[in-house]
């Protein structure tokens, strides 16, 4: 039988896999359509390669969400949460939220914009570099965490703290439990 976090992670996969559906139909569509109304070859080769990445992103999303039911429709097995921040779905999202703006975008002001998805590899090598930098430059780590050490305040004191420090400046004595 399956508990409340599993109900609601299969409600919420469900949702997010009908929105990725849709969302891939709806801007395939947009594309070529534009590129229809504005007289450009409906789907160019160009556009095929450039969605394959968001292609295998959807399919993976698809195949890593989808909720397993037995034969009687208890729920085995919710899938990963697909709303999940911070790991490899949140990036896996992001390529296929590009891929799709890129798509609109091409297909109302040309196949110039595909040069958009570069942002994808140029992200990944600046996390990779960042997370590489302190084993391969052992002094920019050094001075990095010299940097960020520079830029921390004080922590700032409560009221009671500061009428203890002014009490013992004056000489009064302070109560000790």
């Amino acid at each position: 039988m399956a508990n409340a976090s599993q109900k609601k992670t299969t409600a919420g996969n469900q949702k997010s896999i009908r929105i990725l559906q849709f969302g891939n139909l709806g801007f395939i569509l947009l594309h070529a359509i534009s590129n229809y109304l504005l007289g450009r070859k409906y789907f160019s080769i160009t556009a095929l390669i450039l969605t394959i990445p968001g292609a295998i992103c959807s399919f993976l999303l698809n195949k890593w969400g989808k909720p397993v039911f037995s034969d009687n429709g208890q729920i085995l097995s919710s899938g990963e949460d697909l709303s999940a921040e911070g790991g490899l779905i949140e990036h896996i999202w992001d390529v296929v939220y590009i891929n799709w703006i890129c798509l609109a975008m091409t297909g109302f002001f040309g196949p110039i914009l595909w040069w958009m998805f570069i942002i994808v590899p140029a992200f990944a090598l600046f996390k990779a570099v960042s997370f590489a930098l302190p084993w391969i430059m052992p002094a920019a780590g050094k001075m990095r965490d010299a940097m960020s050490s520079q830029t921390t305040e004080e922590p700032v004191e409560s009221k009671r703290q500061q009428k203890l420090r002014q009490r013992q400046q004056k000489g009064q004595p302070t109560k000790r439990r």
